[in-house]
Formats: structure tokens, sequence, C-alpha cells
């Protein structure tokens, strides 16, 4: 694998502004590349953009139904054929407007030959939601319109599981389980305001009974069993360090105590005579 530079369009061509904090996506006929958001240091940006890395010339796309708003540090995900937008800030705080696009809807021309974006606003997340953060990570579930989440920054580092579930107007009447829907359609029961798609968000450390958080609480119990067998290791091993460490101080002891002995038989292998008499005076004298 290696890195090549690309030649972009002549300068007069419309370009994006430099920027970073934005999120990007490869879109399915894998020859563009979607680009929404980011910021500078006086100003985030609320801008879609397509690249065409056949020509490598910059779309600048037009926007309309309920597109994000202007951020950096946003989490975006594909998820069922949707680009979804989620978290980032802005110069006021944390983004709560969850918003998606067809990504197919991303490759059809306009007339004028341009492209045109028709953005859904999923929901608005909890004013206290962990989601409306920037930085996070973000993947979609396995099983049905689910998106997790982990991490991120907002005032301080989070290292919390999040699930959140979009589900299309064709879902909504067909409820995954009948708590669930009650709370998703009454707004006022969880804080969140539905906006065009019924959603759900669930801490992973919740009741368990939803199935999606039922498998991430699986999979996350299993990873701390690891942890802590891995402490426990880790431990034991310190404890035979440290037993070692003792053994050495005393095998060292036992080697000075030999150097001196070793030292006092050749004192008196050198000297017959004085140890000989030494030894007679010990035994008139009553000495040991």
């Amino acid at each position: 694998m290696r890195w090549t530079r690309v030649t972009l369009a002549p300068s007069n061509e419309v370009v994006p502004a430099p920027r970073s904090g934005h999120a990007a996506v490869c879109l399915p006929d894998s020859r563009h590349v979607a680009i929404f958001g980011g910021g500078s240091v006086s100003r985030c940006l609320d801008e879609l953009w397509i690249l065409d890395t056949e020509v490598w010339v910059w779309i600048l796309v037009e926007q309309e139904g309920d597109p994000p708003s202007a951020r950096a540090g946003h989490a975006d995900v594909l998820v069922d054929g949707y680009w979804a937008i989620i978290g980032g800030g802005d110069n006021d705080g944390g983004c709560r407007d969850v918003s998606a696009v067809n990504v197919d809807d991303l490759l059809r021309p306009t007339d004028d030959g341009g492209a045109l974006a028709v953005w859904e606003r999923a929901c608005i997340l909890n004013p206290d939601s962990h989601l409306a953060c920037e930085g996070q990570t973000v993947c979609a579930w396995t099983s049905g319109s689910s998106i997790v989440a982990f991490g991120g920054y907002d005032g301080s580092y989070r290292n919390s599981a999040m699930i959140l579930k979009l589900r299309g107007q064709n879902q909504a009447d067909v409820p995954e389980r009948g708590e669930q829907e009650s709370v998703a359609s009454d707004p006022s029961r969880n804080g969140h305001e539905e906006r065009g798609a019924s959603q759900v968000e669930s801490p992973v450390a919740g009741d368990g009974s939803n199935e999606d958080v039922t498998s991430l609480k699986a999979a996350l119990k299993d990873e701390q069993d690891q942890k802590l067998a891995l402490k426990q290791k880790v431990a034991e091993l310190e404890r035979r360090v440290e037993e070692l460490s003792g053994l050495e101080v005393e095998l060292e002891r036992h080697r000075s105590m030999i150097e001196i002995m070793q030292r006092k038989i050749q004192e008196e292998e050198s000297h017959p005579r004085a140890a000989s008499a030494r030894s007679i005076w010990s035994i008139i004298s009553g000495q040991n």
C-alpha cells in the first residue's frame, strides 16, 4: 500500500475551504466521496460537498429538508442506506439534532447538473445526552437500524457506550417491544422530541430486555472478565517477582557470608603456625 498525491481540478474551480473535524463517507458507487461540516478556528460549517474521484472535481451540494446544523467533531455512519450525522459541537455547545440523507439520492444529478440532498430529521437528543458530544466513535449495529456510540468529549472525556435506534416512518407502527414503543412515541416520557423517525436511545447499562443491548452487554461482560483475569495474572506475576527479589537479597547475603569464610580460611592456610598457636591458646584459655 502506498499514498499517491492527487492532482485536483484547476484552481479556478470551487473547492471546500480548509477545515478539520468534518465527516466523510464513500458513496455506494465507490466513485464519489461526500463530506459534511467541519470548522476552522473562527467558525463551524454546514456545507455538504461531493468529490468525484474519477475527474477530481468538487461539487457543492444543495441541501433541503432538515439538514444538520453547522458543527465540527461530529460522528457519521452508514445505516440502512442512510448517511447519519450525529453529535459534534458548535460555538454554543453540543449539537442535539440527528439528521440522515439517503445516499442513493446524492448520486442523482439535478437538472442543472448539480446535486441535491434532502435531509430527514431522525430525532432531537436529550439535553444531557452523551451522544451530543464531540469526537465519539459510532458504527452501525448488525441488527436493525441501530447505531452504537462510544466515548466523546462534552466538557469531560466519556467512556460510556450508547445505542441509538432509528426507525423510519413505515416501521413506527411495528413496535419491537411495547414498552419501548410507548417511550419512543411519547417524547414527554423520555425527554426526546420525535421528528420524522422513531428513536430510542439506550445506555448499555440498561435493563437488558432489548436484544441489541443484551448482546452488547454480553460482549462487554466477556471483555471485563478477560480484563479481570489479566489483572489477576499480573498480580500473581508481581507477587512472584517480589518473592524472587527477596530470594535474591537472601542469596546475596549468603554469598557475602561465604566470601568472608573463604577469606578466613585462606588467611589461616597462609599462616598455619599462627593459626595453630591461636588454637592452643584457645584450649588453654578455655575458649572455643
